[in-house]
C-alpha cells in the first residue's frame, strides 16, 4: 500500500516538484509489512501513555520509555536518561495535584506520532491552568526513544514561569540541539496511506504539500506579501505568547512583529507528519537577533489545509528561549 501510495504521488509530481527534500521518517518505510508493524507498536504506546500519565501510574508510565531515552521539556530543558526524565514528570504531579491531558488529535505513522493535546489542571496553591500542547514521540522496539513536548510557557501561573526563566542562555548561545531530528539532515516524510483513497486525495495532497513548501520558502525569504495568499480570509491563528486570531488581516501583525527581530532567520522542517487534511511540521528555527544574538529552537507547526489554503495554523514553541519576551516582560513588571 505505501508503496504503491508513492508511486501515486510522485506519478502527480509531488515529491519530485516539493524543494522539502522528502525522505523517508521510518528507516523501513519502504517495507510497508514493517510499517505497519511500527504503527501497532506506536499505537499501543500513545493509548498506554496518557491514561498512565493522567493518573500518576509511575511504574507502568515509565516502563513505556527506553532507559537511554531522549526528552525535550519545557523551559528550554534536554534530558537525557530515564533517571533524569522521571524527576520532570513527579515535579508536573506535585505542582499539579489535579492534571489531566487530553489527545485532541492524533497523527500516528511508522514509529512516530504527534499529539496534540488540551492540558487542564489546577495548581496545589489553587491557581487554575489550561493550554494546548504538541507531544512528538519517536518509537523504537515498542518504546519511546525521544520525545519533545511543546507548548506556550505563557499561559503558565508566574509562580511556575517567573523561576523557570530567571536564567536565559546567555548572549550568543545557540540552544537546543534538535533530539527528534532526522540524522540524514533531509525532511523525514510520513503519510496516512489509508487517507489516499482516490485520484482527488492525491491531487489534494498535492496541493496541500505544495502549499507547505511554499510556506517555508516565502518566511524564510521575508516574502510576507505572497506568504499571505496562502491563508484563508478567515483562518484561525494560535500562536505564541496568547496570540490568537480569526482572520488573515488580524494574523498579520504576528509575523511582522517576529520576523523584524529577526534580520536572519530560517525555519528548517526535520519531519512532516500527514494525515487527510492536517499537516504537521516538526522544525528548527535558527536565526540572529537585532543585537547580532544567535538563537536556535524547535517548534511544531499544526496546519489544517483546505484545498491547498491554509485554514488553520498553531505554533508551538518554548517562550524560554527569548528572555525579552513577552513572559520575561511579565515578570520583570512583577517584580519592579
Amino acid at each position: 500500500m505505501l508503496n504503491c501510495s508513492r508511486r501515486l504521488l510522485l506519478s502527480a509530481g509531488l515529491i519530485a516538484a516539493s524543494s522539502l527534500s522528502f525522505a523517508a521518517a521510518d528507516d523501513s518505510a519502504n517495507e510497508p509489512l514493517q510499517f505497519k508493524k511500527n504503527k501497532l507498536a506506536t499505537d499501543r504506546v500513545i493509548a498506554e501513555y496518557y491514561p498512565l500519565v493522567n493518573n500518576n501510574e509511575w511504574d507502568a508510565f515509565f516502563s513505556l520509555f527506553h532507559q537511554d531515552a531522549h526528552f525535550e521539556a519545557p523551559f528550554n530543558s534536554l534530558l537525557d536518561g530515564i533517571e533524569n526524565i522521571a524527576p520532570f514528570y513527579y515535579n508536573v504531579a506535585e505542582t499539579f495535584p489535579d492534571h489531566t491531558d487530553t489527545p485532541v488529535e492524533v497523527i500516528s505513522l511508522g514509529n512516530q506520532a504527534a499529539v496534540r493535546l488540551a492540558f487542564s489542571g489546577t495548581t496545589a496553591w489553587g491557581v487554575p491552568v489550561t493550554f494546548e500542547a504538541v507531544d512528538w514521540f519517536k518509537i523504537n522496539k515498542g518504546k519511546i526513544a525521544a520525545e519533545g513536548i511543546f507548548f506556550d510557557i505563557a499561559k503558565m501561573p508566574n509562580e511556575i514561569l517567573c523561576p523557570a526563566i530567571a536564567s536565559p542562555p546567555a548572549p550568543g548561545t545557540v540552544n537546543t540541539p534538535l533530539l527528534l531530528s532526522n540524522k540524514t539532515g533531509k525532511t523525514g516524510w510520513s503519510i496516512d496511506q489509508q487517507k489516499i483513497v482516490s485520484a482527488n486525495d492525491v491531487k489534494a495532497l498535492a496541493k496541500n504539500l505544495k502549499t507547505i513548501d511554499a510556506y517555508y520558502k516565502r518566511v524564510n525569504n521575508d516574502q510576507l506579501e505572497s506568504f499571505y495568499t496562502l491563508f484563508a480570509d478567515d483562518v484561525v491563528f494560535h500562536g505564541p505568547g496568547g496570540f490568537s486570531s480569526h482572520s488573515k488581516t488580524a494574523m498579520q501583525p504576528f509575523f511582522s512583529q517576529a520576523l523584524s527581530g529577526f534580520p536572519h532567520h530560517r525555519d528548517t522542517p526535520q519531519q512532516v507528519m500527514v494525515s487527510g487534511q492536517t499537516i504537521a511540521v516538526l522544525l528548527q528555527f535558527t536565526g540572529t537577533d537585532t543585537s547580532g544574538n544567535a538563537i536556535a529552537f524547535n517548534a511544531v507547526d499544526w496546519f489544517q489545509l483546505d484545498n491547498g489554503v491554509i485554514t488553520s495554523l498553531r505554533i508551538f514553541f518554548d517562550l524560554a528561549h527569548f528572555p525579552q519576551s513577552l513572559a520575561a516582560g511579565r515578570c520583570q513588571a512583577e517584580s519592579a
